[in-house]
């Protein structure tokens, strides 16, 4: 069908007669409807091969294999968190290890929720991370799920009884009527 309109259209055209080739299209009617459903095909194939059909080059998945193994990296990472730091060498300077002294002695921090979020679901592309072909049931996104879990409870818990405490400072504060909300050890009076 296609073949015939387009055919119709050039051989009217190459006439000379561009009467004749408007006629097959335009005004609409029983006699145009042919070639005008074949124009609308024309343009709905092409919309469709233009924005919906997709193609993976080399390229997308080559930066689809350097997002996974950094990922997984970031996971793998974050799970180490609480574990100790490898000995220093003896060729290594007193400097180095006064700051890994002074390291150990700090308390060590599990990474926030917000980090093993950010792990988790990829908010550029909008997309959670198994959708890089890493799988949802081994090692590094299980114990990184688990671990998200757990320290989302934590925050969860610690904004609670951070809340409770502030709460039961207002009396004590004296004040009447007036909100009081409380950033960084800061009062602010709205």
């Amino acid at each position: 069908m296609l073949g015939s309109v387009l055919a119709a259209l050039v051989a009217a055209w190459q006439s000379g007669s561009v009467d004749e080739a408007s006629a097959l299209i335009w005004p609409p009617s029983p006699k145009t409807a042919p070639y005008l459903s074949g124009v609308v095909i024309c343009i709905g194939l092409f919309t469709y091969a233009v924005l919906f059909r997709v193609v993976k080059s080399n390229e997308f998945e080559r930066v689809r294999a350097i997002k996974r193994r950094l990922l997984l990296a970031q996971m793998v990472q974050a799970l180490k968190w609480d574990e100790d730091e490898k000995p220093a060498d003896d060729e290594k300077d007193k400097d180095q290890e006064e700051d890994k002294d002074k390291k150990k002695d700090d308390a060590k921090q599990p990474p926030t929720a917000e980090d093993l979020f950010n792990m988790l679901y990829d908010d550029t592309e909008e997309r959670h991370v198994t959708d890089y072909d890493i799988p949802a049931d081994e090692y590094p996104y299980c114990a990184a799920i688990d671990l998200f879990r757990e320290r989302l409870t934590a925050e969860f818990e610690e904004a609670l009884r951070n809340t409770r405490k502030v709460r039961s400072r207002l009396p004590i504060l004296g004040v009447q009527g007036a909100a009081v909300c409380v950033l960084s050890g800061r009062e602010i009076r709205h």
